[in-house]
This record gives structure tokens, C-alpha cells and sequence, in this order.
């Protein structure tokens, strides 16, 4: 998996899109690319089995968010709906932990890979 940067004509960075690379096929695919107002994809993560992946995802204009999708680039869920940045895996895959935007001094919190049972860890 890797990122792309999108520059406009001007020179300004736009954002990124999420690409996956099968390095057997040398062949590639656009799992989330820019569109609309989906501007930003950054810090993706695999879950430790490798069946999916958590990022930061940031429409034009809005506050960053969580999604999640399958490692083939189905399935994507926004789990945050407050804002969310910077996102990593429990090692047992059940828990995904994330930054809370709204917070000022960029709290810790911890939901479920659904996105249920969200919590703050640090205050």
C-alpha cells in the first residue's frame, strides 16, 4: 500500500490518494482515490492479520475522520463522525486507537474496529 500526492497545475498539494501494489502481478489499484470532497487519505495501517485497513480520511472543508475497509478496498465504514486523526491497531486486531480532533491537546481515544465502544484514555 502506498500514497500518491495530487498537485494542481499552480504547484499546491491537494492531498492523497490510498493505492495497493501487488508486487507478484506488478500490477496496482486505487483503493480511495481523490473525488468529490474526499481531499485528504493518510496513516494507513494494516490489522495485524492483514484483512483490513484503518486511515485518516479528511473531506474539504471538514475535520479529519476514521474509516476502515476491507485490505482489498471494499467494505469502507466511517467509525468516526467528530473527527479523528492519526490511528493505529491493537495487536489483537479488536481495538483501533485514534486522536481526537476536537481536543486541544490532542487526546488518546479507543473504539472497538466497528467504531462502538468509544473512549477516552487520556484527559
Amino acid at each position: 500500500m502506498y500514497l500518491t500526492t495530487s498537485i494542481t497545475s499552480e504547484g499546491q498539494t491537494i492531498g492523497d490518494s490510498l493505492w495497493l501494489f501487488d508486487v507478484d502481478k506488478g500490477s496496482r489499484k486505487v483503493l480511495i482515490p481523490l473525488e468529490g470532497t474526499n481531499w485528504d487519505n493518510r496513516y494507513p495501517k494494516y490489522s495485524p492479520d492483514g484483512t483490513m485497513i484503518v486511515f485518516t480520511s479528511q473531506a474539504s472543508g471538514q475535520a479529519p475522520n476514521i474509516w476502515v475497509m476491507d485490505s482489498s478496498g471494499n467494505n469502507l465504514k466511517q467509525l468516526t463522525q467528530t473527527g479523528g486523526y492519526s490511528c493505529d491497531w491493537s495487536p489483537d486486531g479488536e481495538w483501533i486507537a485514534y486522536t481526537d480532533t476536537r481536543s486541544v491537546n490532542g487526546k488518546i481515544w479507543l473504539m472497538r474496529k466497528d467504531g462502538s465502544d468509544k473512549h477516552q484514555l487520556t484527559f
